[in-house]
């Protein structure tokens, strides 16, 4: 049976339309299905409940540590790797340590490149947004200069442009090498908001939550995570620990974009023991 109307956004998929087909090929090669599960679920599949691959930290600052030792093992072996990383406080700590280790070189960072994950480009200046946040933690404390970042501009003409041009600048150096991300509360990663298309490159995205003002932003696509060499995902504290759960315990789906982790065979997902509380029975 071809499903005509497939919307499977598992953009690996060689089989787009004929799900029944996929599933089969799965069986025969005793491998998972490479598909949104719901959807070859509604078809007749049946499999066991995919986790993603995942690390527990004692706390904070170990998982703070961890996180940096793993992208320092990608600098230090591709000293030109194009790094993308998160704009969010609890990713600081983080930071700190990679400003420590490449103080006592254990990394250099001075062919590297640094990419955006998101913006928000209504509102504010440019010395507020997510490109200054990285700037005062991590591009100056690690004297990244200006020539290695690529970001998103608060203010454009041509937002269409910008993304086209984003996307491109990713693809001439063969994608993102490392790739952070926190949990949002909403299982949002980056700007993608539960409901979004997970076939999408870079965009632009319109915000509303909790009945405020409506704010715009342009963030990665989840299609740039599949193009990825190393995605982490984390997330911290026990405000997180229902998120994380629900996580565990869904398929991969756009109404939880975080879910995308059980497709990506280059990620990992990492906490720390507060916010895994909930699922260290499942690990």
């Amino acid at each position: 049976m071809v499903n005509r109307n497939c919307r499977c956004p598992y953009v690996i998929c060689k089989i787009h339309g004929n799900c029944m087909a996929c599933i089969e090929k799965s069986r025969k090669d005793c491998e998972m299905v490479n598909c949104m599960e719901e959807i070859a679920e509604k078809l007749g599949a049946k499999f066991p409940l995919r986790l993603p691959k995942t690390v527990v930290c004692d706390d904070y600052e170990e998982m703070s540590r961890w996180i940096a030792n793993q992208l320092v093992d990608v600098v230090n072996d591709k000293p030109e790797a194009l790094i993308c990383v998160t704009a969010d406080m609890r990713a600081v700590r983080t930071y700190e340590i990679l400003k420590e280790m490449a103080d006592t070189q254990k990394v250099s960072f001075d062919k590297a490149h640094f990419i955006s994950l998101y913006e928000w480009i209504d509102a504010g200046s440019e010395t507020n947004g997510c490109n200054a946040f990285l700037e005062q933690y991590l591009y100056q404390p690690l004297n990244i200069h200006k020539s290695q970042v690529i970001s998103f501009k608060k203010h454009t003409d041509d937002i269409e442009e910008m993304c086209k041009r984003t996307d491109e600048v990713i693809r001439q150096k063969g994608g993102i090498d490392f790739l952070l991300m926190e949990v949002g509360d909403r299982g949002e990663i980056g700007l993608n908001l539960p409901g979004e298309d997970f076939d999408c490159y870079t965009k632009l995205v319109k915000i509303n939550w909790d009945g405020q003002a409506e704010k715009s932003g342009i963030t990665l696509g989840i299609r740039h995570l599949f193009d990825s060499k190393k995605v982490i995902l984390y997330a911290s504290g026990k405000d997180k620990a229902d998120m994380i759960s629900e996580i565990f315990l869904s398929r991969p789906k756009e109404e939880l974009p975080a879910t995308v982790i059980k497709l990506l065979s280059g990620a990992v997902a990492v906490f720390d023991q507060e916010a895994a509380s909930k699922v260290r029975d499942m690990i």
